[in-house]
């Protein structure tokens, strides 16, 4: 008894490998891959040579993960995506959904209403992360397990919003949005836009008691109002926002999200005047790659073999991280309940 120091989770993960009063079928933690993610975290923390001003956090801050299971999907927001050849009408459905929605009283303001749209799984302009690579790791095993390689992507949300971020000039340093920045809120009122004029007048109209900088806000209004070039190239940009996580699951997974600007036009609104049109979306990986020194690079990646991701699963639920953990409704517990309780004959 206590002759084993634990100095690391890796540490902890040696005990369990090679203990004996750990049972045989219970060793399925591959120490190699605990290593290589500890390893690949580190190299993206260091903002060194980043040139941005960063507050002393006590832990790491900012270092976000995503997965998913087809290496080959594009790393953009679902109502971005071509799904079978079709383009969605953006601004028709977060009016739809409002409609026929009941949680009126939970939503302040756009933004609350795109995370509860993202909670029921409609269509919106955000993109999932979490803080907790494990997690990210469990959907990069899930989605798509059987047929193809999967992809972990890890984002500095720093170094993205020192670079996207259009109020940061009156900060000490570029933070990480919240749902009251203005940052957020112009790319959640662009999903109710369809033009630059409706965007300005939004803009206009939003409760001051829902948005912080308001003078950061008048200049963009301004911008917007002149349709100058740069803040129309600015917008397109999505920035890094940590959410109110007022839904269990948020909490669970430790949500974050990125909140992406530009608009995609169907249907009839294609038909919209240019000048009236509001810019195309930029994604994370276009804005990542025209980044010439590779110390302002603000994504990585790393490839799940598809053939890894039962062995990883398995050490996943080992660890704690399942759907039983990740998702507290009672659908997705009754789930998990069935597949633990079952046996093959």
């Amino acid at each position: 008894m206590g002759k084993y120091v634990i100095k690391s989770v890796a540490d902890v993960i040696h005990l369990i490998n090679n203990t004996s009063v750990v049972y045989k079928f219970l060793k399925l933690i591959d120490i190699n891959i605990l290593y290589e993610l500890l390893k690949f975290r580190k190299i993206i923390e260091n903002n060194k040579k980043s040139g941005v001003i960063l507050p002393n956090y006590k832990e790491p801050f900012g270092i976000w993960f995503r997965g998913e299971g087809n290496k080959d999907r594009e790393l953009y927001p679902s109502v971005f995506r071509k799904e079978n050849d079709a383009i969605y009408e953006e601004t028709s459905m977060i009016y739809h959904f409002e409609s026929r929605c009941g949680y009126k009283d939970e939503c302040r303001n756009t933004f609350d209403w795109l995370c509860l749209m993202r909670h029921f799984e409609a269509p919106v302009r955000l993109l999932d992360w979490s803080e907790n690579f494990l997690t990210a790791l469990f959907f990069a095993c899930t989605d798509c397990k059987d047929n193809t390689d999967g992809i972990l992507y890890v984002l500095n949300a720093v170094k993205l919003n020192a670079l996207c971020r259009t109020d940061h000039s009156s900060r000490r340093y570029p933070g990480i949005a919240v749902p009251l920045s203005v940052d957020t809120a112009v790319r959640a009122e662009m999903s109710r836009a369809r033009t630059v004029t409706e965007l300005t007048e939004l803009l206009s109209a939003l409760d001051r008691n829902y948005v912080e900088e308001p003078i950061s806000l008048k200049k963009i209004i301004d911008a917007l109002e002149k349709k100058e070039d740069s803040i129309l190239e600015s917008i397109r940009n999505p920035v890094a926002v940590l959410p109110h996580r007022i839904h269990t699951r948020l909490i669970a997974q430790q949500s974050v999200f990125t909140i992406h600007g530009g608009k995609c036009y169907a249907g009839e609104y294609a038909n919209i005047k240019e000048k009236e049109k509001l810019p195309e979306p930029n994604s994370l990986v276009a804005l990542n790659d025209s980044l010439e020194e590779n110390y302002k690079k603000f994504l990585f990646s790393a490839i799940i073999p598809k053939d890894s991701k039962e062995k990883i699963l398995k050490e996943l639920s080992f660890l704690g991280i399942h759907q039983g953990t990740l998702f507290p409704e009672l659908d997705h517990q009754s789930r998990h309940i069935k597949k633990i309780w079952s046996y093959k004959e």
